[in-house]
């Protein structure tokens, strides 16, 4: 009954999942449409709307992965009562999740974008998400909910142990402990390959030394709307001016 009741209602988030993944990665392709029209840039304003749909499925799958995790701890952590009638009333209670927490983001969204509504981007899908009022608000709620599905399946690994030790020792038991390995190291390595690629991108847009001068000169000519790459100019002006005081003073 324990490795049943892993199953069940749970296949129906799994493929609401998938299903609002397709949007999600339609929205990652929107720059490189724009792009085809030789524009580099649009207001964030126009790419608010374009991006809703994508936006609210980003949302969606990120919390019902979350939920996924939270039926099969209740199916685990309640067995009898999930089998009888729990999984409907977890899976309503879940989808309610989902649709309150999509319905919260997108108003949050849209009083921080609306301060902005002029401001230049390349309509990437995380740019709506990023902006200074909401940017903390987005990095804090996207660590939780990856920590919080993570704690689900070590608490059905915790669970499936103490109740019966041995289980692991048999084909299904092995299945069931490897499925579950799987499942947190990839949602470790895809949180943490996120902040890599964050981190690789602040690199090529900012002043670190990890790279050549001349290539982020190029990168700053190519992709940032030129009023930001005027200011960056002068600020790198300005810097240089404060290192060579520095060392004819230290001389």
């Amino acid at each position: 009954m324990l490795i049943r009741t892993l199953h069940s209602h749970c296949n129906i988030l799994i493929a609401l999942s998938a299903f609002s993944d397709i949007f999600l990665l339609g929205g990652l392709c929107v720059k490189f449409f724009i792009f085809l029209f030789g524009i580099n840039y649009i207001t964030l304003e126009h790419c608010y709307y374009i991006q809703f749909v994508s936006l609210s499925a980003s949302t969606f799958a990120l919390t019902i992965q979350l939920c996924i995790g939270l039926d099969r701890l209740a199916g685990v952590a309640f067995p009898i009562w999930y089998k009888i009638n729990g999984k409907y009333t977890v899976f309503k209670i879940l989808i309610g999740i989902c649709l309150i927490k999509v319905i919260v983001d997108k108003c949050v969204q849209f009083y921080a974008n609306s301060k902005h509504w002029e401001t230049l981007v390349r309509c990437e899908l995380a740019d709506p998400a990023n902006q200074p009022e909401i940017i903390n608000y987005t990095r804090n709620n996207t660590m939780v909910i990856n920590v919080a599905e993570l704690l689900c399946y070590v608490m059905i690994w915790l669970i499936t142990w103490c109740r019966d030790a041995q289980i692991f020792s048999e084909d299904h038991g092995k299945r069931l402990l490897l499925s579950l390995s799987l499942i947190m190291a990839i949602n470790v390595f895809f949180y943490i390959g996120a902040i890599a690629a964050v981190r690789q991108s602040f690199s090529f847009a900012g002043n670190s030394q990890y790279l050549n001068l001349e290539y982020r000169c190029a990168f700053r000519a190519t992709f940032w709307p030129r009023n930001v790459v005027t200011t960056v100019q002068h600020i790198s002006q300005r810097q240089n001016i404060v290192t060579n005081i520095r060392s004819v003073a230290n001389s």
